[in-house]
């Protein structure tokens, strides 16, 4: 018991007295006292320190998982970003292939029928040849930078960058001027226009004294006065329905021209076309003569429409 009091005591007394450090400088021993207090203060410091070290440690390693977390989520969200502009790119693609088989299947179809416009108006053209066989080429490609220079093409073509819409409407223009003139001249050579012979006007078509009968009784044509022999020309193309005696028109021919025009040639005193041929206008059908009911030689002329006699005067425009 006494041996631990004084062990105490010296306990005390050592710490009172604080640390002795020593050592030499020189050839001289320096001897310095550490205070007890200044020894705690400085291991309360170098605790308080370490502490400090620790706590920006772990707030340093906190900053980094976060960091390290926000790096990941933005990961995932470039992630899906990249997988929802694939998507968009494959329906992107998938589209421009719908729409250039589209653009392919109108440009074939606007080929067709173009083509037959150009047979209508006598054309056969083969300059498209070269770009539609490389067209057809590229379809199987489907590479965004192939169908995009493909849509292009496919639109020039549609749009007629070629020059060939504007050389078929150039086609069309004349196709459908010729055709005008066609109708026109078939109208023309069809409409009793001419005068049946030559010779002079010598009675009207309407009521008139009959010159053999002596009471006035109705003209159903036009008399024209001229000498036996002379040619009597069809007024309009058509088809002989009649080249024989006809009661008191005598040796006549009569003539269909469609649109229910219809002549008569009467008096003749020959004729040179027989019933079912198919005359010119200007042809010669007959000679001037006097047969039938007449007082000399002269061309009774008639003009039927639908069925009904009419004035022959206004269709007598030209001898030729």
């Amino acid at each position: 018991m006494a041996k631990l009091l004084r062990q105490a005591h010296n306990a005390h007394t050592a710490w009172r007295d604080g640390l002795v450090v020593k050592f030499m400088l020189g050839r001289q021993g320096v001897v310095y006292r550490l205070s007890p207090w200044l020894i705690v203060g400085c291991f309360l410091l170098l605790a308080a320190g370490l502490q400090a070290v620790l706590a920006n440690q772990a707030a340093r390693e906190e900053r980094l998982r976060q960091r390290i977390a926000s790096l990941e989520e933005d990961k995932r969200q470039a992630l899906t970003f990249l997988q929802r502009k694939e998507r968009e790119k494959k329906q992107a693609l998938a589209l421009a292939q719908l729409r250039s088989d589209e653009l392919w299947d109108e440009l074939r179809a606007r080929d067709k029928q173009m083509d037959q416009i150009w047979k209508v108006v006598g054309k056969n053209p083969t300059a498209r040849s070269k770009q539609r066989r490389s067209l057809s080429v590229s379809r199987s490609r489907t590479h965004p930078l192939v169908l995009k220079r493909r849509y292009l093409e496919l639109q020039r073509a549609l749009h007629g960058e070629d020059g060939e819409m504007k050389k078929l409407r150039t086609a069309a223009v004349s196709y459908r001027k010729e055709k005008v003139r066609q109708a026109e001249l078939a109208l023309w050579n069809t409409h009793p226009t001419l005068w049946p012979c030559d010779g002079y006007f010598s009675s009207p078509f309407g009521y008139r004294i009959h010159p053999i009968l002596g009471y006035a009784r109705f003209h159903s044509g036009c008399d024209i006065s001229a000498g036996t022999g002379t040619p009597i020309r069809a007024t309009a193309a058509g088809r002989v329905t009649g080249a024989d005696y006809l009661g008191g028109y005598g040796l006549a021919v009569t003539i269909d021209h469609g649109a229910g025009l219809s002549t008569l040639y009467g008096h003749c005193s020959a004729v040179s076309v027989k019933s079912g041929d198919y005359v010119r206008k200007g042809q010669i059908v007959a000679s001037v003569g006097s047969t039938g009911m007449s007082t000399g030689p002269h061309c009774h002329y008639e003009v039927h429409q639908n069925g009904a006699q009419i004035d022959p005067a206004p269709f007598m425009q030209s001898h030729r």
